[in-house]
C-alpha cells in the first residue's frame, strides 16, 4: 500500500498542476474546460479529489475509457485532443467540517450554474442529489 503511494506521489510531483495546499481542506471545486464549467464536486480532501479527477482524464487521455460512469472524463479528454483546455476552480473553503453544509452549498452552486455533467433530482427537502452525468 505505501508503495503505490509513495509511486502515486512521485507521479504527481512531476507534473501535478494542483495546489498541495489544498490537502485535507473541505470545500466545493468546479472543474472549468474552456473556460466553462462543467462540472461541480464537494471533498473533504479538495487535493485528493481534484487529483483524482486529472488521473482519471490522463487515462481517458491514454485510452478511451468505456462505461457510462467514466462519460465525463472522455468527454474532457476529447476537448483536450481538440485544444481545450482544463483547470479547476475552488468555489468555497469550509473551515467547519459540517457535511451538511457541504450538501447545502454544493446544491447551490449546482443550482447557480447548471454544470453539463451534473444532474438535478429535487428531494423532498428541495435539495439535489448528484449521480455526475445529465442524461439527455
Amino acid at each position: 500500500m505505501q508503495l503505490k503511494q509513495d509511486k502515486e506521489q512521485e507521479m504527481n510531483s512531476m507534473t501535478n498542476p494542483i495546489d498541495s495546499s489544498l490537502r485535507n481542506q473541505w470545500g466545493i471545486y468546479a472543474l472549468v474546460l474552456n473556460g466553462r464549467i462543467i462540472y461541480i464536486g464537494k471533498s473533504i480532501n479538495l487535493y485528493r479529489r481534484l487529483n483524482e479527477h486529472r488521473l482519471a482524464i490522463l487515462k481517458a487521455l491514454k485510452k478511451p475509457l468505456k462505461g457510462y460512469p467514466n462519460r465525463k472524463y472522455n468527454y474532457i479528454a476529447s476537448a483536450i485532443q481538440h485544444g481545450a483546455t482544463i483547470t479547476y476552480m475552488i468555489l468555497k473553503h469550509l473551515d467547519n467540517t459540517d457535511k451538511k453544509q457541504l450538501d447545502k452549498w454544493e446544491t447551490f452552486f449546482i443550482q447557480e450554474w447548471r454544470p453539463q455533467f451534473n444532474i438535478e433530482k429535487n428531494g423532498e427537502d428541495g435539495g439535489c442529489s448528484y449521480s455526475g452525468v445529465r442524461r439527455y
